[in-house]
């Protein structure tokens, strides 16, 4: 899993991301008319759900991960955000930690269906003590209805303190403004 977790998942995000925003960018002139026609909303929020892994010093464990958050936009796609969870071992969800993430964002295309975005920040893990580290990521919304949508993404939270700790996930979940 180390190797996958070094190698492969970053260029799947870059792959992933490319698509998106290519993907946004093929929208016919009439869809995005029609779409910039309507008033986007200046706040967003989500619930999600994810299924990673932790990685540290070549050892890795199974996660999940529960959360939700909200974004600001600030300017823009340009976004100000925040969003609480828990992240615990598939074995055992009982030795999980708290995480509380504040980002910065920016959305793509925000007046479309698709919505890529990208996202990074800081992320404070907390349960009888705390532990700092960054995290970043990008992904994509899709809006089904005008204020409904999914969210898909991938983010990776990083310990700076020694840089080989990672607690990759991919996340799915609810999209609403």
């Amino acid at each position: 899993m180390n190797i996958i977790a070094r190698r492969i998942a970053p260029a799947f995000v870059l792959s992933l991301l490319i698509g998106f925003v290519n993907g946004a960018r093929a929208q016919s002139a009439s869809d995005v008319t029609q779409e910039s026609t309507k008033a986007v909303s200046q706040a967003q929020g989500y619930a999600f759900y994810s299924i990673g892994a932790l990685t540290c010093d070549g050892d890795s464990v199974a996660t999940m991960h529960v959360g939700g958050g909200g974004e600001l936009f600030a300017y823009r796609g340009f976004g100000l955000g925040g969003e609480l969870g828990y992240l615990a071992p598939h074995q055992d969800w009982a030795v999980g930690v708290g995480v509380l993430s504040l980002d910065g964002s920016y959305h793509f295309a925000r007046h479309g269906k698709w919505v890529p975005f990208v996202t990074g920040g800081y992320t404070l893990g907390f349960r009888s003590g705390y532990a700092g580290a960054i995290n970043y990521g990008g992904g994509v919304q899709y809006w089904f209805k005008p204020k409904q949508g999914i969210r898909v993404e991938f983010r990776d939270i990083m310990d700076y303190s020694c840089g080989q700790c990672h607690a990759l996930g991919l996340r799915i979940g609810y999209a609403f403004r």
